[in-house]
């Protein structure tokens, strides 16, 4: 049984997952779609959603869209955009290493663009703010898509016949 539908526009690769939050969904496509909000209610025992927000903010193609409290962080384009998930207001977006897949760790954001740099970025809703950025060796021409990932403080980066890792506790 569908509990609730809503229509949005849609063209190309819907890659990215939609995301939930205190009766909030936030959901983003690329291909000059955008992003979207959703109020989901229930009364009566029936769900409704209501679009609260339709802008270009956040485009995402397919490197995620991360929520930390209230806002969400994703690469659009060639930016690196947060936004306020209830609302959509756009709190920043510049360019940083271009468009890419991102990962938070310790309030920081990790993002891998297609065309290779890595950028880390303070996780801070209200300003951007880059901390460094390097380029990795080896790197072939083609995009590369995988997102980074983190564990035991070990960042790992695959690129298309390699992969990397960077200690992160150094």
């Amino acid at each position: 049984k569908v509990l609730w539908k809503a229509a949005r526009r849609g063209r190309t690769a819907t890659v990215s997952t939609p995301i939930f939050h205190e009766g909030h969904v936030f959901v983003s496509s690329a291909y000059g779609v955008g992003c979207n909000g959703f109020k989901v209610s229930y009364n009566d025992k029936n769900f409704s959603a209501k679009q609260t927000y339709a802008n270009k903010s956040i485009a995402n193609h397919h490197g995620g869209c991360i929520r930390v409290g209230d806002y969400v962080y994703a690469s659009s384009s060639s930016t690196l955009a947060c936004v306020n998930l209830k609302t959509g207001k756009e709190m920043w977006k510049e360019r940083s290493a271009g468009k890419g897949s991102i990962v938070v760790v310790n309030n920081k954001i990790i993002l891998r663009a297609e065309s290779g740099p890595i950028a880390l970025v303070e996780l801070n809703p209200n300003a951007y703010k880059q901390i460094s950025k390097l380029s990795h060796p080896d790197r072939s021409r083609a995009r590369a898509w995988p997102h980074p990932v983190v564990s035991n403080g070990v960042l790992y980066i695959r690129d298309q016949d390699i992969l990397l890792a960077y200690d992160l506790r150094k």
